[in-house]
Order: structure tokens, then sequence, then C-alpha cells
């Protein structure tokens, strides 16, 4: 059982594997655990759960396991991470104000629409 819950990522996405590898840590001081949305227990946990089982064939953002069993995925996910990250929480504070989630959601997107160019222009 992890702490606040899983943070799951497309492990076949260099960019994704990149953000992990950089800020798992964070994330794991905050007490989530991280795992790849291929792994097979989270495949079978998200099908059973009846939520996100769709990500796990073509995953097309991050997203974040609760205890409880709910799914938030994207910049959704983004903001309850900040909500657990001391330096994060003002942000997740300007994420309640009216308008500030549809734009972050919108950004959001286009980040994940772009993010395996993202990963080959970044590549050395």
């Amino acid at each position: 059982m992890s702490g606040a819950g899983w943070l799951l990522y497309d492990g076949e996405c260099g960019f994704c594997r990149g953000l992990a590898d950089r800020w798992g840590g964070l994330a794991q001081r905050a007490g989530f655990t991280l795992a790849e949305l291929q792994a097979e227990w989270v495949r079978e946990r998200l099908a059973r759960d009846g939520g996100a089982a769709d990500a796990t064939v073509a995953p097309d953002e991050l997203l974040l396991l609760l205890p409880d069993d709910s799914v938030l995925g994207g910049a959704d996910a983004l903001m309850e991470l900040c909500r657990h990250i001391w330096w994060g929480w003002p942000l997740w504070l300007l994420s309640r104000f009216p308008g500030v989630m549809r734009l972050l959601r919108w950004l959001y997107r286009r980040v994940a629409a772009r993010r395996h160019r993202l990963a080959t222009s970044a590549a050395p």
C-alpha cells in the first residue's frame, strides 16, 4: 500500500521516463509510489476499478491512483501532487481560482500532445 497513492506514468515514453527520473524522488518523499502504466498490476487495477483502463493501452497523461481507488489524470493529478509538496502548495491553491484549472488542463494537453517530439529533441 502506498501512503498518498501511486503516480503512474508512461514507461514507454522517453519524456515521461525522464521526468520520472528527475522528479520521482520528490513524489516519493511526498508519499507517492511511482509505477509505469504498462505494469501488469497497474493494468489489472485500473481495469478492475473500471476508470482508466483505456489509458494503459495508449496512455496520453500521467495518472494518480489514490488510496481510495479514485483516479486523477493530467493537470488534475499534478495539482493533487502539488498539494502534498510544501513549495507546490501555492500552485495548488492558485488552481482553485475560477478558470485556472481550465488553463492548466489546456497547457497540460498541449505538452502531452508533443511529448514524443520533446523527448526526441531533448536527447543528446
